[in-house]
């Protein structure tokens, strides 16, 4: 059992430890949501919203981070109107 009571071959999923010793694995948000833009801008479409799942997040920031530069790749202005908050 190592120093935070958990067994040395522990990996965190989608987290960090703050006192280290463990492993984490966390998503590249940021170009997870640039891939997913590029995706439906290949396939033709222009208008894609964001759905924010409530704007505090760190994930939230960065995959919009990605939204707003695949369209800024594309040539296309973000419409805040396209900019919607999931509600609690």
């Amino acid at each position: 059992v190592g120093r935070q009571g958990l067994p040395p071959a522990t990996v965190f999923l989608n987290a960090r430890t703050t006192a280290g010793g463990h492993r984490g694995i966390v998503p590249d948000d940021r170009q997870g949501a640039r891939d997913a833009v590029r995706a439906l801008l290949a396939a033709g479409h222009r208008r894609i919203a964001f759905l924010d799942e409530d704007g505090h997040a760190p994930a939230s920031a960065l995959r919009h981070e990605g939204y707003v530069a695949a369209l800024a790749e594309a040539g296309i202005e973000p419409d805040p109107r396209l900019h919607r908050r999931a509600l609690p």
